[in-house]
């Protein structure tokens, strides 16, 4: 694994600590209004994509991850709908220090 980019050691980071790869979220493209122009009084849309992020979830917990370009989303997910997610945050994911303080905190409510 390249280690040397920021989603690398994120990566590494959260395999290091005992999370294992869960799969990978799907590509999506999809369209957005833009804002109105004075010039022409309309709209319209634009495309607008949103990344594979890797998935991973830390093994013997209910703590997620999502680890995309730039943001990483940590979570805690009970079960496997969207109604069990708990204590969501998103952090840049070149915040190494960030990533690891916020994780800390999510082992501290998982434990129950």
């Amino acid at each position: 694994m390249n280690t040397c980019s920021p989603i690398g050691r994120t990566i590494q980071l959260l395999l290091d600590d005992g999370f294992v790869p869960e799969g990978l979220t799907v590509e999506e493209e999809f369209r957005i209004p833009k804002r109105a122009s004075p010039l022409f009084y309309t709209a319209g849309e634009e495309l607008s994509k949103l990344s594979t992020r890797v998935r991973l979830v830390k093994a013997g917990t209910d703590i997620r991850a999502t680890v995309g370009m730039r943001s990483t989303a940590l979570f805690i997910c009970a079960g496997d709908s969207i109604e069990g997610v708990a204590n969501m945050q998103s952090v840049d994911t070149a915040d190494v220090r960030e990533i690891q303080a916020y994780l800390g905190y999510l082992k501290c409510l998982d434990r129950g």
